[in-house]
């Protein structure tokens, strides 16, 4: 079975579709030169050295401020984990760190929009990555740790957190809807 589109929507659809691969051009472009960066980097011996600032922050005590708020539940499972994954750390902090500092000048915030909110592990590291970087936060912060999880952050963020609870299939659309978009 076909689905049909209006051929105005299409258009729409198409250049939307076209204006998004564009974007993640740009965005690959820049993860490159990160990464080239990064593998090329003559930084100090030091393994802290090689860290970019975000990583410095949430390895020097914020982590495991939020592993400390889950142990208050026992028995609950914890979901997420990107400090599992080291290079995609380092690399998703190290660009969001360069995008940030491109905005330093205009002054202009850099917002990352997150489904899944976990305890808040990846949260903390785009924060802490760069001064001028909030956050939205979609999830429905249903585990028992999850909101003391969020708290942790906004205590040592403030203002910079913003989370909407419920389902994100429904949330996400809604809330594009009525901001209009995404900042």
């Amino acid at each position: 079975m076909r689905h049909c589109v209006p051929r105005r929507a299409a258009w729409r659809s198409n250049f939307t579709s076209a204006a998004a691969v564009g974007v993640l051009v740009l965005l690959l472009f820049a993860a490159r030169r990160v990464w080239l960066a990064f593998t090329t980097s003559t930084a100090s011996s030091s393994p802290i050295a090689k860290l970019s600032r975000g990583e410095q922050m949430v390895r020097s005590g914020l982590w495991d401020e939020l592993t400390a708020a889950t142990s208050h539940y026992p028995g609950e499972k914890v979901s997420g984990g990107i400090f599992l994954y080291k290079r995609q750390t380092s690399m998703l902090s190290r660009l969001l760190e360069e995008m940030a500092s491109e905005h330093e000048q205009s002054g202009r915030r850099v917002q990352v929009c997150e489904t899944g909110f976990g305890a808040g592990h990846s949260t903390a590291l785009w924060l802490a990555s760069h001064p001028l970087v909030d956050v939205l936060v979609f999830d429905n912060f249903d585990r028992a740790y999850q909101r003391e999880c969020l708290e942790v952050l906004e205590a040592s963020f403030p203002g910079r957190v913003t989370h909407v609870e419920g389902d994100t299939c429904k949330t996400v659309p809604g809330y594009q809807a009525a901001q209009g978009g995404f900042a």
